[in-house]
């Protein structure tokens, strides 16, 4: 598939939970771990990322658009498990993204999302059900248009 980066690691990773809302995140800028159900209570949009990724270098200022353009009606949540947190951090900074952004200690854990390559991003309503997802590169239009299509959002 154009545009995505295959998670190779996935594959051999136990998936911890069946439950999306439960998959255990933590803040990219280090904090305590928590369900991701709890970041949750509306909208959502989550982008599935990692440093080493390019075309999630490309697709991350479209998801900043987005974020700054409908941050009042959908919440936008970056997650990597990308192995150098440090780069992950970097490379958020000098891409002035500011939707929150949380790692993933078991990659297998994406696999409740539908991800099984990068970038994914997946279209989630209040109870962390999938209503879509997508793989490979959005850019700020295709974004808008998949919020409208799942959350019904203009």
């Amino acid at each position: 598939m154009l545009g995505v980066v295959p998670i190779a690691m996935l594959a051999s990773c136990t998936v911890a939970t069946d439950d999306p809302a439960a998959i255990p995140v933590r803040p990219l800028a280090g904090g305590e771990t928590i369900p991701l159900g709890s970041l949750v209570d509306g909208p959502t949009v989550v982008n599935v990322w990692a440093s080493w990724c390019a075309p999630c270098r490309t697709e991350m200022p479209a998801l900043e658009e987005v974020h700054v353009a409908m941050g009042d009606r959908v919440t936008i949540i970056g997650i990597t498990d990308d192995p150098d947190p440090e780069a992950a951090e970097a490379l958020a900074r000098e891409l002035g993204v500011t939707y929150p952004l949380y790692m993933v200690d078991n990659p297998g854990d994406l696999r409740q999302l539908g991800v099984l390559g990068l970038p994914a991003t997946v279209f989630v309503d209040e109870s962390v059900t999938i209503i879509t997802t997508h793989a490979g590169v959005l850019d700020a239009a295709g974004i808008t248009d998949e919020i409208r299509s799942a959350h019904g959002i203009d």
